[in-house]
């Protein structure tokens, strides 16, 4: 079941009313661009509406855009003055277009009943709407009673060395495993053939503890989160799990998930509880090494590389 049906506890209401804004269009279209990752490509065929972002106003200053695909929700902070304030649906598709070919610094963007309005030096483009904006879900913010404080730089380096390991979307493993252990989160993945662990260093705050399956589509574009970011490894990123909920924070950016429905394997025995030897390898030239055997790997038949470790060295070795 899609997340959008299922409302609480991160859907929620606002009211509606007509907006106007006057927005700088480089800082605009890369917000805009950053919430269209969470826009449904399948929404043409499932649910048009999940097509759009949404974008609510502050006060005076500011604007959050709100998107999802009914399984994974974005929050993205928008830098623009507004003139008017209120909550419009936006095009995404054809809005990124039409920004792209704009010549202008600044552009008055202002919503309409029937679409919205783009406005500068005189000059008006309108994207006709068809859909309401009454009827798309709210992004929740994210809820800092108790969550795990994680580096902005130690997170995507982990997600980057695990992620491969996983399933795909058709496998019973297309997600990865984050669990708490004191101070650490042990972060897993598994295909079913191989297996990566990785453990992360994480600050708890709260009384909060942690077993979720984030799927693989929902770290991808958290990786493009952190990826958008500062490399400061005092840069920190805000991860909760509530229910079947996970959310992750990141200088303002949040990102909401369902929960993987998916029994994950037992880890820990899969690890030998003792060695009989140990050997330290440079990493360079063991890939390397795995390279050159694999240029006359056969595949089919014989699809393995064997590593034989001797005094001094090791040797990868292939068959044809």
């Amino acid at each position: 079941m899609p997340l959008f049906e299922t409302r609480l506890p991160i859907l929620l209401r606002n009211p509606i009313t007509d907006m106007k804004i006057l927005i700088k269009v480089k800082p605009f279209l890369k917000s805009l661009r950053l919430a269209a990752c969470a826009v449904d490509p399948r929404g043409e065929y499932r649910n048009r509406l999940f097509q759009h972002v949404k974008i609510v106003t502050a006060k005076s200053s500011g604007a959050t855009f709100h998107a999802t695909d009914g399984d994974v929700g974005f929050r993205v902070p928008v830098c623009c003055h507004v003139m008017q304030r209120g909550t419009a649906l936006l095009p995404v598709k054809r809005l990124i277009k039409t920004l792209e070919l704009c010549k202008d610094e600044s552009v008055i963007v202002e919503s309409t009943k029937t679409g919205i309005v783009l406005e500068a030096h005189g000059k008006r483009s309108e994207l006709e709407l068809t859909q309401d904006v009454s009827d798309f879900p709210d992004v929740a913010a994210f809820d800092g009673a108790a969550y795990y404080t994680v580096s902005a730089t130690a997170l995507r380096e982990t997600i980057r060395r695990t992620l491969f390991a996983a399933g795909d979307q058709w496998s019973c493993h297309d997600a990865v495993l984050f669990e708490s252990n004191g101070k650490t989160i042990d972060v897993v993945a598994t295909c079913g053939q191989q297996m990566v662990w990785q453990q992360v260093g994480a600050k708890c705050v709260g009384k909060h503890r942690m077993n979720a399956t984030v799927p693989v589509a929902t770290l991808t574009l958290l990786g493009k989160i952190l990826a958008d970011k500062s490399d400061d490894a005092d840069t920190g990123v805000f991860m909760t799990v509530v229910k079947n909920t996970v959310t992750f924070q990141c200088n303002g950016i949040t990102l909401v998930s369902r929960l993987a429905e998916c029994r994950f394997p037992e880890w820990r025995k899969i690890i030998p509880k003792t060695k009989t030897a140990t050997t330290s390898v440079g990493c360079g030239e063991l890939q390397a090494a795995i390279k050159r055997g694999s240029v006359v790997l056969d595949k089919t038949s014989h699809p393995d590389v064997t590593l034989t470790f001797h005094k001094g060295g090791a040797s990868p070795r292939s068959q044809l």
